[in-house]
């Protein structure tokens, strides 16, 4: 995209040369193609002013020579027709007969086409596109996804091409497979980011705390460490699906710290003059067994999907992944260390407690 027609085209010429080399682009295209054949004027301006003729003499000699001039209207009933005298079509294509035009100066006399200027055959304008009311050139190109991506291609032209200092006030607008996925992946995004809040609200609802839900959505954090490994030691990349998955896996992998933060404050509230340590220690051994087996369950649901035993899915199969590793990674993680956050929180919260007691500022 760029006012500058000529510097636009170059940048075009580049890209398409660029595209050209890469592996896996076929079926190059653009729409700055030139338009019909036309015929230009070259005129002699001097010769034009010595025998007293103006460009709109040989403007208006040519435009009756095409386009023709209506010299007589006649009625026939209630229509009225009009006559209108051009060249013939013969004539008008050749450039021998368009020299002998004759086009009267400002004494009446008839000065021939060609004594003023020269003709020649030249390619029509191209159309000119329009993008955010700058001109603008499309160039579009087919795949073999099996080789590279839309995404993968328009980046490397993207990072290829500094259009800063090499071409200055030209700008991509990248479209197509690319720009729906790009879509795509910040619609994503931003339902990641709802699942997230919505969770917390949830769980603040339900300890009536701000603070309890973070200890509960640390296994969220941790899932997704797992699922970057295990996508990396399958050699998948970690693509649209897959986080789809991972959006999926958020509110899953909240459920085993959900059971042990939830037993634990039950077993306070129980005992409330009991040692905390003990009690967090006796809520997650209490716990630990039905958070193995319900994550056991769940990942050997999985596995026949993510590995296509009695048949695959190439679709739901990268989000049984991310799913199923995801949670089998963050279990652990979540029965060793939501524990120990569980337990540092309730030492923060004591320590400002006193201070706040003593007539000082609360450390949270």
């Amino acid at each position: 995209i760029g006012i500058d027609d000529a510097l636009r085209r170059a940048l075009t010429d580049s890209v398409v040369a660029y595209l050209g080399a890469m592996e896996g682009v076929r079926d190059i295209d653009r729409n700055d193609k030139a338009g019909k054949e036309q015929i230009a004027l070259d005129i002699d301006y001097t010769t034009l002013s010595r025998l007293g003729l103006t460009v709109a003499d040989v403007a208006r000699t040519l435009r009756i020579a095409y386009d023709g001039e209506v010299v007589t209207t006649v009625r026939y009933g209630e229509e009225d027709v009009d006559f209108r005298v051009t060249l013939r079509r013969q004539e008008t294509s050749s450039l021998e007969e368009l020299g002998r035009l004759m086009v009267p100066n400002n004494q009446g006399r008839l000065i021939s086409l060609a004594s003023v200027a020269r003709f020649r055959v030249q390619p029509g304008p191209a159309t000119y596109y329009h993008f955010d009311r700058e001109r603008t050139t499309t160039v579009t190109a087919d795949l073999d996804e099996r080789i590279a991506s839309p995404v993968e291609v328009t980046g490397a032209v993207v990072r290829h091409f500094d259009l800063g200092s090499g071409w200055p006030g030209m700008r991509f607008a990248i479209g197509g497979e690319a720009e729906e996925t790009a879509a795509s992946f910040r619609s994503l995004y931003i339902a990641f980011g709802i699942a997230v809040v919505a969770i917390y609200l949830v769980l603040v609802l339900l300890f009536n705390s701000m603070t309890q839900p973070f200890i509960v959505m640390v296994a969220i954090p941790f899932g997704i460490i797992g699922v970057i490994i295990a996508f990396a030691v399958h050699g998948e990349p970690l693509g649209f699906l897959a986080l789809m998955g991972l959006v999926g896996l958020s509110g899953v992998a909240v459920n085993d710290s959900l059971v042990m933060v939830s037993h634990i404050n039950d077993l306070r509230a129980q005992k409330p003059e009991a040692p905390l340590l003990p009690l967090i220690a006796q809520g997650a051994a209490d716990r630990l067994r039905a958070i193995i087996m319900t994550t056991a369950t769940t990942v050997v649901g999985l596995i026949p999907l993510v590995y296509g035993i009695g048949g695959s899915d190439p679709f739901i199969a990268p989000m049984a992944l991310a799913l199923g590793y995801g949670l089998l990674f963050a279990t652990p993680l979540t029965v060793a260390f939501v524990p120990c956050i569980y337990a540092a929180r309730a030492d923060i919260m004591t320590i400002g407690n006193r201070l706040f007691r003593r007539g000082h500022t609360p450390v949270m």
